[in-house]
């Protein structure tokens, strides 16, 4: 497996100067913010030219795009603000058409607190059946990425999302960190849904037990998010398991990691991705 990263992490840089950083550091794909606004992809005129601008910097350094990053909240209650979000994660989509690039990550988006479950589904499939329609005439797929504080949280919600929406056009963006701290074994998602697995988000997890064992599961501080190496995941064995889901794409670093620097995390991270779990 490519070991790559997300370029969000530099965002106080130009994209060329992250493309140097992460190429430098022996990364062979990044994966791209594409939101309006963004300061590395101007999505209105990348979509005029056809990405032109972008193949062009991303050649330069003899990088490939592991997916583009649209992460919006698709349940929003205003109408309103629902269907310009939702026409804005579509124009992330055609840049990814535009681009070649597989998939577009998002987030299934959040239950409103006067929602239940079935009217949070109700609500998404109306939302996410259309994207998925307007992805599939593309070719691209949409990497749904399991957040806690999202209607898409563990294993049953996931299971409920591709029963409400089962197209194969629907799959995940699976960070096996957003587990770890709600006591899911990270791995089942792989077991359970390797084939609809369409992009990795590379974090790991720390579990700070004397906090634990002194606060409680309802304080805050018992676990943080960590760059591969520093947490509980065995990025060994979770590169195995992706080989046998036959996962196809980058692992992509995400840098959430409040004791290193982005630059120092991730290449601390990086390395250590590329001695474990892309060598599976």
């Amino acid at each position: 497996m490519k070991v790559g990263v997300f370029t969000a992490i530099f965002h106080d840089r130009s994209f060329e100067e992250a493309l140097k950083f992460v190429s430098g550091i022996g990364c062979e794909t990044v994966e791209i913010a594409a939101h309006p606004g963004d300061p590395h992809i101007n999505l209105d005129r990348e979509l005029v030219n056809r990405g032109a601008d972008t193949k062009k910097a991303v050649s330069k350094y003899k990088l490939g795009i592991s997916s583009l990053s649209g992460h919006a909240n698709h349940l929003a209650v205003d109408p309103a603000k629902r269907k310009t979000i939702n026409e804005n994660f579509k124009k992330a989509v055609d840049l990814a058409s535009a681009l070649g690039v597989p998939v577009v990550n998002t987030f299934a988006g959040a239950q409103a607190p006067e929602w239940d479950e079935d009217r949070t589904f109700k609500e998404f499939g109306e939302s996410m059946g259309d994207l998925v329609d307007h992805a599939s005439s593309r070719n691209v797929k949409i990497g749904v990425e399991v957040h806690w504080g999202s209607a898409v949280y563990n294993i049953p919600r996931i299971e409920r999302m591709f029963k409400t929406v089962p197209s194969k056009t629907l799959g995940l963006n699976y960070d096996p960190s957003h587990f770890v701290w709600q006591m899911i074994d990270y791995k089942t998602p792989v077991e359970k849904f390797g084939d609809r697995i369409y992009h990795v988000h590379a974090k790991d997890t720390e579990i700070l037990r004397d906090r634990l064992s002194r606060d409680g599961v309802n304080a805050k501080g018992w676990w943080r998010f960590r760059v591969p190496g520093e947490g509980l995941i065995d990025w060994t064995e979770l590169g195995h398991k992706l080989k046998e889901a036959a996962y196809a794409n980058a692992l992509s670093m995400e840098h959430e990691d409040p004791v290193y620097s982005p630059e120092e995390g991730v290449t601390r991270g990086v390395k250590h991705l590329k001695g474990t779990a892309a060598k599976a």
